[in-house]
């Protein structure tokens, strides 16, 4: 237990403070914690997710191409499969490609049982190519960089600011037509965070900065079934399962008066689980070949289901160790969105759209484009 006679900021002692404090100075340390390191578990998690998505819209060998929100299995295709070259309508995975896409997500998340609300962006540029193929499949890798930012919070003056990198190996193989994709992927990153710590009766505040490593693993698996309808279009029933784990290391701030803490090493789970459709038809114009894309999903987090917040543990010189928990975005989750894709030529794809999803905690909106090329 700290002692009554510690020195403070101002010179004074924490007893003197203690006895000092008024009500409204009470209400004050609601806006001095540490919740904001909890929620940005939050965030790291949402990063994962989008970069899994989009690599697994890329391994889908019908071209489905990442076109917004969390970029999940966007349909894109070259061309349409030819019933008379494949009268049972099997998929062929003989080609390969290179791709790069990028991204821009803006969400929220709702604070419940006395939880911080707080908003968030990602941003990614993500750049890959298959390696190896077959005619029933390839195995590709991709490398990129990603940005996250946790800037309102509705109690914490705060500003957090992640720059992360990502590598990982994808694959695809089909039979008939269904198709399976997975990837496994690595990303490791660095938290700039700062809490703006107002002055509490007695007690003074400051800007308390820290420096937090970032490390992730994630992978995913995907499987679809094609129908090739009688009016061109093709849907997809789409079937996947998402882990992501990230890891958020210790720190220690400084600048922040008696509001400085010691941050305590914290983990966090996701385990998403999906069904839905995806559907596109090409329409050859004087203008070239236009594939409009919509897609619908919806998605259910095993652990979010489990444990409706992120904890850490933080240590203070003047007021002891504690626990801080941060509101996750919930279980449920529901995903639309809409897209258009354009034939640059024989061999080049290019695809933009937009995405928006509403989660138990939350919601999102997102914007994407690539470029996808066979080679």
């Amino acid at each position: 237990n700290t002692s009554p006679g510690t020195i403070l900021t101002n010179g004074t002692t924490l007893g003197n403070a203690v006895n000092t404090l008024t009500n409204s100075g009470l209400a004050g340390f609601n806006r001095v914690h540490a919740e904001p390191y909890s929620s940005n578990l939050t965030v790291g998690l949402e990063q994962l997710d989008l970069i899994t998505n989009t690599v697994l819209s890329h391994a889908d060998c019908r071209k489905y191409q990442a076109v917004g929100f969390s970029n999940e299995d966007q349909p894109i295709a070259s061309g349409d499969i030819d019933s008379a070259q494949s009268p049972s309508g099997a998929i062929d995975c003989s080609d390969r490609r290179w791709w790069i896409d990028t991204a821009y997500v803006s969400g929220d998340v709702d604070g419940s049982n006395g939880l911080g609300t707080f908003d968030y962006s990602l941003g990614t540029i993500l750049v890959g190519a298959d390696v190896a193929s077959t005619d029933r499949g390839v195995v590709g890798v991709y490398a990129g960089f990603g940005t996250s930012s946790m800037d309102e919070h509705d109690q914490v003056d705060q500003d957090f600011s992640t720059d992360s990198y990502h590598v990982g190996v994808y694959g695809r193989t089909t039979t008939g037509t269904w198709e399976f994709s997975g990837l496994v992927g690595y990303m490791f990153g660095e938290t700039d965070a700062k809490r703006n710590n107002p002055s509490v009766d007695g007690f003074t505040g400051g800007e308390a900065k820290s420096d937090l490593d970032q490390e992730g693993i994630h992978a995913g698996i995907q499987a679809l079934k094609l129908f090739n309808l009688d009016s061109g279009a093709r849907v997809s029933t789409v079937f996947g399962l998402n882990y992501g784990r990230i890891q958020q290391g210790s720190g220690t701030e400084t600048g922040g008066g008696d509001f400085n803490y010691s941050i305590e090493k914290a983990n966090a789970e996701s385990l998403v689980a999906s069904i839905g459709v995806d559907y596109q038809r090409d329409f050859l114009t004087e203008n070239g070949l236009l594939t409009p894309i919509a897609f619908a999903r919806y998605e259910y987090d095993f652990f979010a289901n489990k444990d409706s917040e992120h904890e850490i543990t933080v240590t203070s010189p003047i007021f002891g160790t504690f626990t801080q928990v941060g509101q996750n975005r919930g279980a449920n989750g529901f995903v639309l969105g809409l897209g258009l894709g354009y034939q640059i030529s024989d061999l080049a794809r290019l695809t933009a759209g937009y995405g928006y999803s509403v989660r138990s905690n939350g919601q999102e909106h997102g914007l994407g484009a690539n470029l996808s090329v066979r080679f």
